[in-house]
């Protein structure tokens, strides 16, 4: 997967919500649970990206769903906090 598109595509949950919303598309809404379900998002990405679907059609409005489902994922299972004083001077 090339990082580049990865980290354009990369949304806020609420942004993506309001996407779905205002376009009434039905799509899975269930979390992100497990690193099997985790890596099959990003094989589904990776892949959705391949086809390079125009903007605001179903391929693109489900590779912005998936991407913002991944970056919740990440975010609350591989959180990268902020160094304190004290750690950032070892």
């Amino acid at each position: 997967m090339d990082l580049k598109n990865f980290k354009r595509l990369l949304l806020s949950v609420e942004e993506a919500k309001e996407i779905m919303l205002s376009r009434k598309k039905s799509l899975p809404l269930e979390i992100i649970k497990d690193e099997h379900q985790y890596n099959e998002a990003l094989q589904e990405v990776d892949e959705l990206l391949k086809l390079s679907p125009p903007m605001n059609t179903p391929g693109s409005d489900k590779l912005v769903f998936l991407v913002s489902k991944i970056k919740k994922y990440e975010e609350e299972n591989w959180a990268i906090l902020e160094p304190t004083s004290l750690s950032a001077a070892d």
